[in-house]
């Protein structure tokens, strides 16, 4: 086994590199047609009947092999020569030639065809394992008279002998063999068949023994019920069987065939589920002394689970995949995995924060704040022009015991070389208290900053950026206090992944309820990214302020107030 597993993995790095150098000496091809509704469903039963000719009529291999060959001539196009034309009927027909090389064909066979016949006769000669004592316990139950309890071994022994045929039934080859037994697909075959021969002969004489017993007529209508439900079994393994193939390989399947392969699932688990309703119901009815298709039903009910878990685990790979290939999942996938430019972003401030006490750290309640950022460069030769515009709406942190909330505007617009200089303006479209409306506050700005390497291609937006602002003073005449309304704040932004905060201001408030407060407040804080949802910037910072009353044109700070806490914010970027 470990020799195979070695040459499997051989087969798949040839699969790999076979595109890239096509080689025609030693190929061998065959043709095939094929018809459907559409150009693409002819060509695609055309390539598949080419492929099945080569493997079976060409080669002389079995099913196993001609479906592992179609997987590969679909994944690596080993087709030329493809036609197709429309009908008069209106159908379409297609023709096709599988060309593929020799060695890639004796690579296939001596790799992965030989591992999984070898795992598939494994397969077989544990379930022959598990059958022979269910056809022991069944003759001891049918001697001793026990009819119900001999028919569920012998049907359980049945059920395992048709598992066993599924799995071995398909390999028609003859050289390897299996790891426990040492036997080839036609020795375990024919002992597969004995032991169907012994479960079928128990289960007729269970059968003759129970005909002569049921002269009730209930029991004879519960017994056709139950043999009518589990001749219709039959048909339902059969689909499972038919899909089982395209769950192993989802991705190798086009979308429209999972689409029906989906649909086609929900149909049989839906009529095997009322199927399942309608013998656990007649079971349910029928009196105690009919212990034998009481068993019967119950047997019956076991297998319609065993084959509603086969539906689930199918329409789970199936549906998973057409899942994978939705629009919506692909635009959720875009939207949360994609790497930003940070040209454009929406933040939010959480109303809640730590700030540190003598006992430790300390849950702060704080007010919600968002904002809107769009920045961008346009290169013009060696130099460009740089643009921001930033809206916010919050509360002014300069109040706490008379809030302000404030919906504020920022524009600012400059040049850009190896440094970035520019000019701005901020305003408020409005200042409302609770117990009122205030002016609103304007400022002017002027922007510093590097450019960082390749401004508007490599790098979207400037490496570092430093403003320098300056409020408009309410009232007339000069107050230094009160008019010296400055501020500055910086960002550096080393990479999308990272972004560096800092600010620092002194200004000057009016609040209906406390007169002129002068307030001086820093700020600092970083902002990262964690992949692989990059486009969240994840923020974390300390405010901080010391406020004063104004007396006499001057602070008293002997009457101040310093107050601070750490908040944390998300930022999604565009």
């Amino acid at each position: 086994m470990f020799k195979q597993k070695i040459v499997a993995a051989c087969f798949c790095f040839i699969s790999v590199l076979a595109p890239l150098f096509p080689q025609q000496t030693g190929a061998l091809s065959a043709e095939g047609s094929g018809t459907g509704p559409n150009a693409a469903d002819a060509v695609e039963a055309a390539k598949i009947a080419a492929v099945d000719t080569l493997a079976r009529s060409v080669l002389k291999r079995d099913a196993v092999f001609a479906d592992l060959l179609v997987s590969e001539a679909f994944k690596n196009d080993w087709f030329e020569s493809v036609s197709k034309k429309r009908t008069l009927t209106g159908r379409w027909e297609a023709h096709a030639t599988a060309l593929i090389d020799e060695s890639l064909l004796d690579a296939l066979y001596y790799g992965r065809y030989s591992t999984t016949v070898g795992s598939l006769l494994d397969r077989a000669e544990s379930i022959l394992a598990e059958m022979e004592p269910l056809l022991a316990e069944g003759g001891e139950r049918e001697s001793n008279g026990d009819l119900g309890g001999a028919e569920t071994a012998y049907r359980r022994a049945r059920a395992k002998a048709d598992e066993a045929l599924r799995v071995v039934g398909p390999v028609e080859d003859a050289v390897f063999f299996s790891t426990a037994g040492k036997r080839k697909a036609p020795e375990l075959k024919a002992v597969i068949g004995a032991l169907v021969g012994t479960a079928d002969s128990g289960l007729d004489r269970v059968r003759e023994s129970q005909r002569r017993l049921a002269v009730d007529e209930s029991f004879k209508a519960a017994l056709g019920l139950l043999d009518a439900v589990e001749a219709e079994i039959e048909a339902y393994e059969r689909v499972a069987d038919e899909l089982r193939q395209l769950a192993a390989s989802p991705k190798s399947y086009p979308i429209e065939q999972l689409d029906a392969a989906s649909s086609r699932l929900r149909e049989a688990r839906d009529s095997l589920r009322r199927r399942g309703k309608l013998v656990a119901e007649r079971a349910s009815s029928l009196p105690p002394e009919m212990e034998y298709p009481s068993a019967r039903a119950r047997l019956i009910g076991d297998r319609i689970d065993s084959l509603l878990l086969r539906y689930e685990n199918i329409a789970s790979a199936v549906n998973g995949e057409r899942l994978r290939r939705s629009v919506p999942a692909r635009a959720a996938a875009g939207l949360l995995l994609r790497l930003p430019k940070d040209v454009a972003a929406f933040g939010v401030a959480f109303p809640f924060g730590a700030a540190p006490s003598d006992s430790g750290a300390q849950a702060r309640s704080l007010p919600w704040k968002i904002d809107a950022r769009l920045e961008g460069a346009f290169p013009v030769g060696s130099a460009g022009l740089w643009c921001r515009s930033v809206a916010s709406y919050g509360v002014d942190r300069t109040f706490v015991d008379d809030e302000a909330a404030v919906l504020a505007q920022g524009v600012d617009v400059g040049l850009f070389g190896k440094g970035v200089f520019g000019l701005g303006f901020r305003w408020e479209w409005s200042r409302s208290y609770g117990s009122g409306t205030g002016d609103p506050i304007a400022a002017v700005a002027v922007t510093l900053g590097s450019a960082g390497d390749r401004l508007g291609s490599r790098r979207s937006v400037p490496l570092w950026l430093t403003t320098f602002s300056y409020e408009l003073p309410p009232g007339d005449g000069f107050v230094f206090a009160r008019d010296i309304n400055l501020g500055i704040e910086s960002v550096l932004r080393p990479s999308v992944g990272l972004r560096l905060e800092a600010a620092a201001s002194s200004r000057v408030r009016t609040s209906p309820d406390e007169g002129m407060i002068h307030a001086a407040a820093i700020a600092g804080g970083v902002g990262f990214r964690l992949p692989p949802i990059r486009p969240f910037l994840w923020r974390v910072s300390w405010e901080g302020e010391y406020r004063s009353p104004l007396d006499g044109g001057s602070a008293d700070l002997s009457r101040g107030e310093g107050t601070g806490a750490f908040r944390f914010g998300l930022e999604y970027a565009f």
